[in-house]
């Protein structure tokens, strides 16, 4: 396992912010940890989990739990949530295809292994 210390920056029309957390890295199990050192938040804690697909393509599962010490920004960013996750996975994505082949496709039969892995099985 590899641990990491990383800080974000958020400028965002008159908001200015940052924050630290740890993000643990394990290779052998494909999850990404992350979790709140210090910043505007009461609790901050986000998993990655990449399933590797029959096709040799990837099923990334992003989940995020946050509540922020200032409610104002709450209520801010509780009104932007789809938004900011949808901007995350872009950017996740954009720097995958930057760094590896494409693999997979549409009509490569993994719908039935993707629903087995939503659904915990």
């Amino acid at each position: 396992m590899r641990i990491l210390l990383a800080e974000v920056r958020i400028h965002y029309q008159f908001i200015r912010e940052r924050f630290s957390t740890q993000v643990s890295l394990n290779h052998s199990q494909r999850t990404v940890d992350v979790k709140l050192v210090r910043g505007p938040f009461r609790k901050l804690e986000n998993k990655w989990c990449i399933h590797e697909l029959e096709d040799g393509s990837s099923l990334v599962e992003f989940k995020v739990e946050y509540e922020l010490t200032i409610p104002f920004l709450s209520h801010m960013l509780k009104s932007k949530e789809h938004r900011a996750a949808s901007s995350i996975m872009k950017s996740f994505e954009r720097r995958a295809a930057e760094r590896f082949e494409v693999a997979g496709g549409d009509e490569q039969g993994v719908y039935a292994q993707i629903q087995s892995i939503k659904s915990g099985n």
